[in-house]
């Protein structure tokens, strides 16, 4: 996978979870379904940081081989 395509797929997370975020907090939802947006939230967060994790293995790889 191209770098260029991981770091869109984080920043695409990152920005799905900020917009869960957002969307729980100004709806005001019940506390069940608040919970569920939040653990949403997280999940999303977490795919953002394997994202991020991702593309800096690629770019330690990709120095590794210029070496």
């Amino acid at each position: 996978m191209d770098i260029m395509r991981i770091e869109a797929l984080a920043d695409e997370a990152a920005g799905l979870a900020e917009l869960v975020n957002a969307v729980s907090i100004a709806s005001g939802m019940s506390e069940g379904y608040d919970k569920g947006l939040y653990y949403l939230s997280e999940l999303i967060g977490n795919y953002a940081e394997r994202m991020k994790n991702l593309k800096t293995e690629v770019f330690a790889d990709a120095k590794r081989s210029r070496v």
